[in-house]
């Protein structure tokens, strides 16, 4: 860093991006040191200011750190007239950088999607460690965590040419900036200098092999493999135990798409590389518990958990809610509910993840206690223990207000155990119309009513007077689903304008958004990968099926994030995996430029599966994020087809 003169016009530019003088909120003083108090005000009689007449509001400051997770600290805020003030204690000696918004309730207030923000300074105003270091990942990546922050390029290349000032070999840093100028200037002669560069570094930098590893990752985003795979070849004989040999060894694993083939991998990995860290090892067992489960390796999955360094109550019940579906172990499957149920219901607040807020980490857990709650009463039914599943489920529902299906299925099947056959029937028909059933449901409502009437015979055998009082009220609260479906719909329709795009089919043939004006197009941006993705296909399929004759309707899945290398071997993944599951929906492949798939990303998707349904002005209509219920997933886009249809 700079000083006198320059050093107060460097610090002059640096803050202008920290807040303005006219701001709703302002932080002082304008370039905090570690010991500082930092006095918060918020003025909600701003114009810009997005909270007002509200009885409390909290300023979050995010701390990024060096080295270590962020912290996440809520300063609560005290009102005088229209003026909100705080006090934050600038105390952790890791801190590098700092970012503000204003919360109260479920309105927030983060400068329109800029939060504000400060690197900070040690006692003699220059920059502790890594502070331009971790502001220019901020204005690169767009986030900071939990925290969102427009991309601003010039910013983020302020700041890394800064932090090579302070530490000219920062990797970090440079590759930042090769990632700017790739963005600012994508042809030839841009990445013709951006090799240059990197043949430079790499010659100063080869006892580091993260760096090294850095200039190997970005010769690949300039498709110079070659000059990739030498460089990693050659750092992988001077050392075949190393970072590069592991990474190297790892890069394959994600490429994979058969399950058991990527456990083996991992095992090979952990095997070959002993001294890996502990940190990455711990990762990596971590993937093969989860991956052994998705084979159906549950022996397997349950000796890796031995070896997981503190496993959650999320690892707990995942192996017990497997192992209680397939009918295996039950006695174990039930011991692991049990414990993570009794670690949900007493948290370890040191485990909080530092840069979430108590209230977000309380209802994480609660979420999650809800479920493990399901798992361990579903697991009693399982093993005939079936009044303290009654008593478990019980919870479960009261908690979730009857709103999650698996847990209503699990609640009536246990109430039918003990012969409560009213309250069974009740509480499945309240599911029917809020639209929480499934077939499943059904079945055993069925089952339910018809041991009601006779124990000895099933509803098939019930005379036609008796199954028609059952079906009539089924029927009648079916028709109160649609109905309450419908009002949903009305009020939440967006009429925001669609973007079009032409993407090639797994056949070859392209499709354009464009040319379908006067139709209803259903986008399901899925990848193979993704669980709920691929648990709601099966649904996808029965819509798909009602209306693939209808030449006014047209439905296309659209491949996306997918971990292959290029374009062909993408297409024959998803290829693939609709022959294996015996699809027949059209599927789009999302192409890729650069590190982004492009018609995913102009649809800032932020998770999938995310549906979009489409107008046939060409408008959205319904955004659909997740999946949660196969029924009610065909009722709500049967509807949504419908209404639009018929306009």
């Amino acid at each position: 860093m700079k000083f006198c003169l320059v050093l107060l016009l460097l610090l002059s530019f640096s803050l202008s991006y920290a807040q303005d003088v006219k701001s709703q909120f302002t932080f002082t003083p304008n370039e905090p040191k570690l010991g500082d108090i930092i006095t918060l005000v918020y003025d909600e009689s701003s114009p810009s200011a997005v909270i007002k007449d509200v009885n409390e509001l909290t300023c979050q400051a995010l701390f990024d750190r060096v080295e270590k997770e962020a912290l996440l600290i809520e300063v609560p805020l005290t009102k005088e007239g229209k003026i909100w003030r705080g006090k934050l204690n600038l105390d952790d000696r890791d801190a590098c950088l700092v970012l503000f918004k204003l919360v109260s309730g479920d309105i927030t207030d983060d400068n329109q999607g800029s939060p504000w923000n400060t690197i900070i300074y040690e006692k003699d105003f220059t920059p502790v460690r890594r502070a331009h270091l971790n502001a220019g990942m901020l204005f690169l990546r767009g986030r900071c965590y939990t925290f969102r922050h427009k991309q601003d390029l010039e910013k983020a290349e302020f700041h890394f040419k800064e932090e090579l000032k302070i530490n000219p070999k920062e990797w970090q840093a440079k590759s930042g900036l090769w990632e700017i100028q790739m963005i600012k200037d994508p042809t030839p002669e841009g990445d013709g200098k951006i090799k240059s560069e990197l043949i430079s570094f790499y010659n100063e930098n080869q006892d580091n092999e993260k760096a090294v590893s850095s200039v190997i990752s970005m010769f690949r985003k300039l498709n110079e493999n070659e000059k990739a795979d030498q460089i990693q070849n050659d750092e992988i004989k001077k050392n075949p135990k190393g970072l590069i040999a592991q990474e190297a060894k790892a890069s394959n694993i994600w490429t994979m798409t058969d399950n058991l083939k990527m456990v083996e991998a991992i095992k090979e990995l952990l095997d070959e590389f002993p001294s890996m860290e502990k940190s990455a090892r711990q990762t990596y067992l971590q993937n093969l518990f989860y991956l052994d489960i998705r084979a159906n390796q549950l022996s397997e999955a349950m000796q890796v958990l031995e070896k997981i360094e503190n496993p959650s109550f999320r690892h707990y019940n995942e192996i017990a809610y497997r192992l209680i579906e397939k009918n295996e172990n039950l006695e174990k499957a039930v011991e692991y509910a049990k414990k993570a149920l009794e670690m949900v219901k007493n948290p370890d607040v040191s485990e909080k993840p530092g840069y979430i807020t108590v209230k977000e980490w309380s209802e994480n857990n609660k979420y999650y206690g809800n479920i493990i709650l399901d798992t361990y009463g579903y697991g009693l039914v399982k093993i005939e223990k079936f009044p303290e599943a009654v008593k478990i489920l019980e919870e479960a529902y009261r908690e979730t207000k009857g709103e999650n299906p698996e847990i209503n299925l699990h609640y009536v099947e246990a109430l039918g155990k003990i012969d409560n056959h009213d309250k069974a029937i009740e509480i499945g028909r309240e599911s029917v119309l809020n639209g929480k059933d499934s077939p499943e449901l059904i079945n055993i409502m069925k089952g339910i009513y018809a041991r009601k009437i006779n124990k000895e015979i099933s509803y098939e055998n019930l005379t036609s007077d008796q199954k028609k009082k059952f079906e009539s009220m089924l029927a009648e609260a079916m028709a109160k689903k649609i109905e309450k479906i419908k009002n949903q719909l009305k009020e939440s329709r967006l009429n925001t304008a669609s973007i079009d795009f032409s993407l090639k089919d797994i056949n070859g043939n392209t499709v354009t958004l464009g040319e379908m004006k006067g139709k209803v197009v259903i986008l399901d941006f899925w990848a193979t990968w993704c669980g709920p993705c691929k648990s709601s296909f099966p649904y996808l399929q029965k819509v798909y099926e009602k209306y693939k004759d209808n030449q006014n309707v047209k439905i296309f899945a659209i491949n996306s994030w997918e971990r292959q290398d290029d374009y062909s071997a993408q297409v024959e993944n998803a290829k693939s995996f609709l022959s294996k599951n015996n699809y027949t929906f059209p599927v789009l492949i999302d192409e890729r430029n650069e590190n982004q798939f492009v018609v995913i990303t102009k649809y800032e998707v932020e998770g999938i599966p995310t549906k979009f349904i489409i107008d046939k002005k060409g408008l959205i209509a319904w955004k659909n994020i997740g999946f949660e219920n196969g029924q009610y997933m065909i009722d709500e886009m049967t509807q949504q087809i419908e209404m639009l249809l018929s306009e």
